[in-house]
């Protein structure tokens, strides 16, 4: 009986550690639907699939394929570095609200330094300057 509760045991502890192990594999936490602005307050629709990203305005669509080079974290915020169409950008938001970020033409080297060009949120258009000031120091 007690060698039948062990085994029972270790099956849930190994079944939740799978669990577990797989949801930290899951999606990452830019991939799907964002509304963005950028500093002429163009209202734009991002979507982040598994494999590309696709900029949507009213007046056009764009699609283009990337790929996750980098991802870091420091005090106060996370972010991802992305290839495509052969430059780096790094989408960057605070740890607080991961539903917030901005993204960042990346200079060389340095994922977290270049121009600003985004104001991005997953529930409404933020406002590019607001953003700017709060989070792009």
């Amino acid at each position: 009986m007690r060698v039948r509760k062990k085994g029972i045991m270790s099956f849930i502890f190994v079944t939740c550690l799978l669990f577990w192990g797989f949801t930290l594999l899951k999606t990452s936490q830019l991939q799907g639907e964002w509304l963005a602005s950028d500093v002429y307050q163009k209202e734009y629709q991002v979507t982040i699939t598994k494999d590309s990203i696709i900029l949507k305005s009213e007046e056009e669509s764009e699609e283009a394929p990337y790929r996750v080079v980098a991802k870091g974290s420091n005090r106060t915020s996370k972010y991802e570095s992305l290839s495509f169409k052969q430059q780096i950008y790094t989408v960057v938001s605070p740890k607080s609200q991961r539903d917030s970020a901005i993204l960042v033409k990346s200079e060389k080297g340095s994922p977290l330094k270049g121009e600003y060009i985004l104001a991005m949120n997953k529930k409404h258009h933020p406002n590019y300057l607001d953003y700017g000031l709060k989070y792009f120091k």
